[in-house]
């Protein structure tokens, strides 16, 4: 394994690229959550790409108050590889309502890992 010994814990949280949707967003931002008890938090899927892309965005918007635009930008241009292939994507970011995500990690109780 790549990050034995390195101190790194892993968090896998799953999410399919072509079914994003706000329960598994909220899933990966409750993991975020807990895992930040602990320290810094780096965000990677699998490709490094349009997952991460939109986690971070939904991040960006339900925690740190970004807006929407603001939030889509970096998703598109800060180096995420967003593929426009997962046309889902930029849909799914317009519909996203950053107050009701918020107002629900606010409530969610910790989700444990997947292994």
């Amino acid at each position: 394994k790549v990050f034995a010994g390195s101190g790194i814990r892993l968090v896998r949280v799953p999410i399919n690229t072509w079914s994003i949707d706000d329960a598994k967003v909220l899933r990966a931002l409750v993991a975020i959550r807990e895992a930040e008890k602990q320290g810094p938090v780096l965000i990677h899927c699998m490709h490094g790409a349009d997952r991460t892309g939109v986690v971070a965005a939904a991040y960006r918007m339900a925690v740190q108050g970004w807006d929407k635009e603001s939030a889509r930008q970096e998703m598109f241009r800060g180096g995420y590889g967003y593929h426009t292939l997962w046309r889902n994507i930029p849909r799914y970011i317009e519909r996203f309502d950053a107050g009701k995500m918020g107002h629900a990690l606010a409530h969610a109780p910790a989700i444990p890992a997947v292994s």
